[in-house]
């Protein structure tokens, strides 16, 4: 490895770092980086990295590009990846259901009540960038966007399968 690359990888090490401290309030030292700067889009990337024993992908759009839960979710499937649990940023358990309110509230303003199935859909309207999650498969291979063919091409071979223990 030549030391442009070492100065490259810690330099994101600490990125990420900063990132999930400041945004989602977890400390998750970066281990070893599976994949790095991984095209998902027009203007967002994701990056898969190691945590102790845990695998995380962080997805960062641009400022000027909205990405929301759905996207978050369509970006995972495309690349291959299963995930164990969406952070919400700031460590806010209700932050996913509060913006889903706010939502409704802003498109449907004498509405007072509203369903498990309206929430379900508005929480997948509300932005969420950069976006954290712990993956727990990934599926043969992880896939990145190839804009130009408007499909998903295979960046690095891969199986990974956490496996849940459960004791008695």
């Amino acid at each position: 490895m030549m030391q442009h690359e070492d100065e490259y990888n810690q330099f994101r090490r600490q990125e990420c770092k900063e990132i999930t401290t400041e945004m989602f309030h977890v400390d998750l030292p970066v281990d070893e980086f599976l994949c790095d700067d991984v095209e998902t889009g027009t203007g967002s990337y994701a990056t898969l990295f190691r945590s102790g024993k845990e695998v995380y992908a962080l997805l960062v759009a641009q400022p000027s590009a909205m990405q929301t839960m759905a996207d978050v979710q369509r970006i995972l499937k495309g690349m291959g990846l299963t995930v164990d649990k969406y952070m919400p940023p700031y460590a806010d358990p209700t932050y996913f259901y509060r913006q889903a309110a706010a939502l409704i509230k802003r498109r449907y303003p004498a509405r007072r009540r509203w369903t498990v199935e309206d929430l379900r859909y508005y929480s997948r309207q509300t932005a969420y960038s950069p976006a954290l999650v712990r993956v727990v498969a990934i599926d043969g291979a992880v896939r990145r966007y190839n804009a130009a063919g408007k499909s998903w091409q295979d960046v690095m071979e891969c199986s990974f399968r956490k496996v849940r223990v459960a004791y008695a």
